[in-house]
């Protein structure tokens, strides 16, 4: 979807570094940016929290963003289908996988530096690697920014990995999660502080 997005509202507790460093990345000219963290980290929320910043910005991204959660998708063909969807391609009438193909890295590279945002990509690593390595060679203007558990490999590949949450930070995030009654979401971030606390004192 694009900047109309309610996922857009989402906002990440903390994170300040990695939000400067993400606005480095955009204006520099890296094509693949890869934020890698264990499951709950926080690496949705940090990649929207940026997105919606980007967006709010007058004639940043005159193409808008388009956001395509991937963590349903099992296969290369769920892939391109939830892409497509987010791309508006998908109207019912075409149903070959090799046009749906073409209609999709076409409409990429129409859209030249909007960025494309990937999200929970672990699972169909593989799948989004071959993708994201055609779209590239295809569309230079590509900006693609995905989450996941491990790298795609691909040259073009900056990674920016995310270690746990400073405990206060880790408190509030919990707290805002249970007043939502989810308090699983993202506790690997709030777990991993004691944990990182210990580590350092260890050390």
């Amino acid at each position: 979807s694009s900047a109309a997005s309610d996922v857009y509202k989402r906002q990440v507790v903390g994170r300040r570094e990695e939000l400067r460093r993400l606005d480095q990345w955009w204006e520099g000219s890296g094509q693949l940016l890869s934020l890698i963290g264990p499951g709950g980290i926080g690496k949705t929320s940090l990649l929207v929290t940026w997105a919606g910043g980007l967006l709010s910005r007058p004639h940043a991204v005159p193409g808008g963003a388009w956001f395509c959660d991937l963590s349903e998708t099992r296969d290369r063909a769920e892939v391109v289908e939830v892409i497509s969807r987010a791309l508006g391609l998908r109207g019912g009438q075409t149903t070959d996988a090799g046009e749906l193909d073409g209609k999709l890295t076409s409409a990429i590279r129409a859209r030249g530096a909007a960025p494309l945002l990937l999200d929970n990509v672990e699972q169909v690593v593989g799948d989004v690697a071959e993708l994201c390595g055609h779209w590239l060679a295809e569309a230079p203007e590509l900006r693609v920014l995905l989450t996941s558990r491990e790298r795609l490999r691909l040259r073009q590949e900056e990674e920016l990995a995310l270690g746990a949450l400073p405990p206060e930070h880790a408190r509030a995030l919990f707290e805002r999660q249970a007043s939502a009654g989810d308090t699983e979401t993202e506790r690997a971030a709030v777990d991993a502080a004691p944990r990182e606390e210990a580590r350092d004192a260890a050390e």
